[in-house]
Parts: C-alpha cells; sequence; structure tokens
C-alpha cells in the first residue's frame, strides 16, 4: 500500500495543469451549476482561462467520485479543445492511473505512457514557445512530477529519484514566480514527505534528512488554503495518517473525503487498512465490505477482507472465498503470495494442513524471501517429521480371555 500511496500523489500534479497562455475562451464542456458552492478560482495574474477552470474543477471531481466516464470525456474534450495543450493527455494520465491504484494494478500501463508520451511533446512545444513563466515551469513539475511517481510504483528507484528531484525544481521556480499560486503547497509537501519517507525504507538511496513533519504541513497549508488541491490534499493526508500510526487523524480526515464523495474507493481502503493494523478488524471489515458493494471486482478490497476476517477469527468460509478470488486475479505476482500465505493461514485454521502447506509452498515462489513464509513451512515440515516417527497405536483387544 505505501508505493500505491506514494502514487496517488501524482493526483496533485494534473488537477491544476493550464493550457497555453491566451486560449481562446469558449463555450463551456459543463455547466458550473454541476459544481457544488461557489467556483473558488486561480488569481488573475496567472491568466487562466475561467473556461479551463470550471472544466478543472468538474474533472477532479469526477474522478473523486469515481465518475471514471464523464472524467475522461471531459479530458478528451479539452484534448480536442486545446490541442497544443498537455491538459487533455495529463488528465487521462490521471485516470488511468487512479484506475489502476484502485486495483493496486498495471492493467493501463500501456494508455498511460501513450497519454504520458503525448503530454511531453505537447509540454516541450508549450514551454519553448512561453519561456520561464509560472505556468511553463509548473507544466515541467507536473509532467516530471507523475513520471517519477509511476516509475517508483514500477519500482524504478533511482529514474524515480531524478524525475522527482527536476519536477521539485521546476515547482520551486514556478512558485518563485507566482507566490499566490497556493496550490503549490501540495507538491511541495508530497515530495518533501515522500522523499522522507522512501529515503527510509530504501537505505541504499541517498540520505535525505528526515522532513516528514515539514511535508505533513505542507500538505494541511494546501488543504485548507488552495483552489484545486484541498480535497486531494485530503486524500494524501489519510494515506500519510495512516502510514505514521495516526489512526484517529487518518479517519477523520477520511470521513471528509467520504461526506464530499461517497463512492471513493481508494480512501475507503486507506482507512480500513489503518483500522485492521491497529486491531480494529471489524470496522475495517465494515469499510472494505462497503467497496466491495461499490466494485465487487476490487482486488485490494478482496484480499483485506479476507485477510482481516482471519485475523477476527470470524466466518473463515467467506475469508477463503475471497482469497481465492483475489489469488485467481492478483495485481501483481507478490501480491499473489500474500494471498497465498493468507489463504494457507486460512486452510491452517480450518484444519486442513494438507492444503495450507500447498498454499504456502505456493507463496514461496512468489515471495521466497518472505519470513512468515519460511516460518509456515518449516513448522509444516517439522509437523510432518513429528508425525512420521510416532508409533503406530496398538489396535484395541478384540475379546477373549478373562
Amino acid at each position: 500500500m505505501h508505493v500505491a500511496g506514494i502514487a496517488l500523489c501524482a493526483v496533485v500534479m494534473l488537477v491544476t495543469l493550464p493550457v497555453a497562455v491566451g486560449a481562446q475562451e469558449r463555450a463551456p464542456l459543463v455547466s458550473s451549476a454541476e459544481l457544488s458552492g461557489p467556483l473558488p478560482l486561480l488569481p488573475g495574474a496567472l491568466r487562466v482561462p475561467i473556461d479551463l477552470q470550471v472544466h478543472l474543477h468538474a474533472g477532479r471531481n469526477a474522478l473523486l467520485g469515481r465518475r471514471y466516464g464523464d472524467a475522461l470525456e471531459i479530458f478528451m474534450a479539452l484534448e480536442r479543445r486545446y490541442p497544443k495543450s498537455p491538459i487533455g493527455p495529463l488528465g487521462r494520465m490521471l485516470l488511468y492511473e487512479t484506475q489502476m491504484l484502485e486495483n493496486l494494478d498495471f492493467d493501463q500501463s500501456e494508455a498511460f505512457v501513450a497519454a504520458a508520451d503525448e503530454a511531453r511533446k505537447r509540454a516541450e512545444a508549450a514551454l519553448t514557445q512561453s519561456g520561464a513563466e509560472p505556468w511553463g515551469l509548473f507544466l515541467k513539475g507536473a509532467i516530471f512530477g507523475i513520471d517519477g511517481l509511476h516509475s517508483m510504483r514500477c519500482e524504478r528507484y533511482w529514474h524515480a529519484l531524478g524525475a522527482g528531484l527536476k519536477a521539485m525544481s521546476a515547482i520551486k521556480a514556478s512558485r518563485e514566480l507566482a507566490s499566490d499560486f497556493t496550490d503549490l503547497h501540495m507538491g511541495l509537501g508530497v515530495y518533501v514527505y515522500f522523499r522522507s519517507m522512501v529515503t527510509r525504507k530504501l537505505p541504499w538511496l541517498p540520505f535525505f534528512p528526515d522532513r516528514r513533519e515539514e511535508g505533513i504541513a505542507e500538505i494541511e497549508t494546501s488543504r485548507h488554503g488552495s483552489v484545486y488541491t484541498p480535497y486531494i490534499s485530503e486524500v494524501i493526508l489519510t494515506f500519510v495518517y495512516g502510514h505514521e500510526q495516526r489512526s484517529d487523524d487518518c479517519l477523520r480526515t477520511g470521513a471528509e473525503v467520504l461526506a464530499r464523495f461517497p463512492k471513493n474507493i481508494l480512501v475507503r481502503l486507506l482507512m480500513g487498512r489503518a483500522l485492521g493494523d491497529s486491531g480494529r478488524y471489524l470496522t475495517a471489515l465494515e469499510l472494505f465490505d462497503e467497496v466491495l458493494a461499490i466494485d465487487a471486482t476490487n482486488r485490494p478490497a478482496m484480499f483485506f477482507a479476507g485477510r482481516f476476517r482471519l485475523a477476527a477469527g470470524i466466518e473463515l468460509d467467506r475469508a477463503r472465498a475471497y482469497l481465492e478470488g483475489f489469488v485467481a486475479r492478483p495485481p501483481t505476482a507478490r501480491w499473489r503470495g500474500w494471498g497465498n500465505l493468507r489463504l494457507g493461514d486460512v486452510h491452517e485454521r480450518l484444519g486442513d494442513l494438507s492444503r495450507a502447506v500447498q498454499c504456502w509452498k505456493l507463496a514461496a515462489q512468489d515471495i521466497p524471501a518472505e519470513p512468515e513464509v519460511k516460518r509456515r513451512l518449516a513448522t509444516a515440515e517439522h509437523l510432518a517429521e513429528w508425525a512420521s516417527r510416532r508409533p503406530p497405536t496398538s489396535p484395541p483387544p478384540t475379546g477373549g480371555g478373562r
């Protein structure tokens, strides 16, 4: 979930992207009546067309509300309307990545890469034409940011680190030219926090000081004072607080997102994970069951619905069914390994050690270095050896004698 949470932060970069300065105002693709409450707008000095801002708000809300068809329609229309701008392809990048994040998979990687290539091509042309302006620099940061975050999910760590450094350099330069653009706090905070987190997780990366609290403060600033990113800041903070084991803050922040976007799956997954990891299994299961009511094929929810039923010692047959469905269509080989590990644990709890060992052996093929797998197989081997050495039980007397 950590990598999934990192990639989710790409949302920040995409919802605030501009079109080329001077784009002609046109009839809106959606009505501002579709947006709840007064529409916050960027400072006029940034020269972002009102038409575009309306549609960025609408596209963001469609994504967070899981109206993916609407979001795609908005971004495709923007792509046609502003053929020299990267906003359309970048919107599609966000859409594809969001859908993949929901299942922790890479099923739409081909579409994502194609959209990224088109976005980079348009961005380079726009930057060459406009020069060092806030929007051009921010655009460059967004391109490198989403590229780095996707690379992190693909475990291309050196590429991700380099892209992240370039992204932050561009965003900082943009802030120097447009200090009143408060949405930039989101990108800066995300980079500072996750750079610290990843450096702690991967010691072979260059050392950076632990600045997680500084990153959190930047994200909170965006949450309370930005134009486009307050809701997205809440999604990111739901992950961050869960990762920091601040489960109450995680739940409170996530609840604010769900109050606005009740069909959001990502936030439910993050909240459920935080609850389950803190031992509140039954409440966690309510959230995962809600996810499956929204999307019965959601793979992370299937895994955790099985895992936390096992942890709570309830509905083991149902836990087995969820985990069997999960390993039949896992997001990745590593997730398949974890699924087979937990499925083996369920079989053991149900008294079927033979099937448990089969599952643990399958898990060992995908996550061979995982200590839990090694312990399970060592214990099973010890039990089998002990059983083979037991003397045969003497048959009971057949009668006769006194």
